[in-house]
């Protein structure tokens, strides 16, 4: 049964990434809309739109991008279409939890997303996912296999999902506050992790 409601964004490069060395999930928290239902092409017209330019101020899609690629967004090496054709991203919360920003998803959503999520990673098979905001950390999936440390003051957790096993670690939220070059690095070290 098909338990995913908002489709992951998947780019064209995200099994043979191009920028990175392993395949990477980006999974941020939940949508808000001014409507409560959404197209299940949600996720993926949002990222389009973000690419081709319709969406031209939006600080979370181009943190999201410097996350993954380490390349600042005033770089003539910032190419946001070659960046997210190189991962998915995917949110985790099935359902629009408000009109705005900033509403705390309820605690049953999270449990109610749980299917899709497992779902996602069933068909993607990503190496790594790195969940945006301790929040959604704290509160996604809880049953990881263990902890690893991924430096000296990170770390990071082992999920075998569905007969598949992939890192998950997490970052600062990037709609405020964040710096890709703070957390870039984080990416990088669950890649030489899996290497070892």
């Amino acid at each position: 049964m098909d338990e995913i409601r908002i489709k992951p964004w998947v780019g064209n490069n995200f099994s043979s990434p191009k920028l990175n060395s392993n395949s990477i999930l980006v999974l941020g928290e939940s949508h808000y809309s001014d409507s409560s239902s959404v197209s299940s092409e949600f996720t993926r017209n949002l990222v389009k739109n973000y690419i081709s330019g319709e969406i031209n101020k939006s600080r979370f899609w181009t943190n999201v991008a410097q996350l993954v690629s380490g390349i600042h967004h005033s770089s003539s090496k910032f190419d946001k279409s070659k960046i997210w054709h190189d991962f998915a991203f995917y949110n985790y919360i099935q359902s629009i939890v408000g009109d705005k920003p900033r509403i705390e998803p309820e605690l049953k959503q999270f449990r109610e997303s749980e299917e899709a999520f497992f779902q996602v990673i069933e068909e993607h098979k990503p190496k790594i996912v790195i969940a945006l905001g301790s929040r959604l950390y704290n509160r996604m999936y809880p049953l990881y296999e263990k902890k690893v440390k991924i430096s000296n003051n990170k770390s990071a957790r082992i999920y075998t999902l569905n007969n598949h096993k992939f890192l998950c670690a997490h970052v600062r939220h990037p709609s405020a506050g964040f710096s890709f070059k703070e957390w870039h690095p984080i990416l990088k070290k669950c890649q030489k992790w899996l290497q070892n």
